[in-house]
């Protein structure tokens, strides 16, 4: 079967996507590094609304039955989300606080009010908490679907 060529995606467009794509990827650091901490990019507002990226860690201890696990967090509801492959949302604030785990298709784009960008790909954990101000956008950065699951935190 022949590979489907995508009109935007053609020649000189797609080697500028491919490069673009390793840049941002560099930008962030690797999120997976051991078994006693899980690696969380969070997405933040100051106090004058603006958003921000930081990675976080959540500590997780050892179990019996081995590996290990984290302290319970509190949550609210859980949707699962198919993102279609031409999503590109302005600005918004995030409605809740809310983890949003990437869990397959393509990768992700978002852009933090303070012109921060990172893409998320697969297995991705991003914690959103810019429910005010600007907030961020979001896009399909290589135009393909792409399905995750949204977790509410309580407050």
């Amino acid at each position: 079967m022949a590979p489907v060529q995508r009109p935007d995606l053609e020649s000189g467009r797609t080697v500028f996507i491919f490069f673009e794509y390793l840049l941002l990827k560099r930008q962030r650091k690797e999120r997976i590094t051991g078994v006693s901490k899980i690696k969380v990019l969070n997405i933040w507002a100051d106090e004058d609304g603006q958003s921000h990226f930081r990675d976080i860690e959540i500590d997780t201890r050892e179990i019996p039955q081995g590996g290990t696990i984290s302290d319970p967090i509190a949550t609210t509801n859980l949707w699962f989300r198919t993102t279609p492959e031409a999503q590109d949302m302005d600005w918004h604030p995030a409605p809740r606080r809310q983890f949003v785990i990437a869990l397959g298709g393509g990768v992700a784009e978002i852009t933090a009010s303070d012109g921060e960008s990172s893409l998320v790909n697969n297995g991705d954990v991003v914690l959103v908490e810019d429910t005010f101000g600007k907030g961020h956008k979001s896009r399909a950065f290589d135009g393909l679907p792409r399905q995750s699951v949204f977790i509410g935190l309580a407050d």
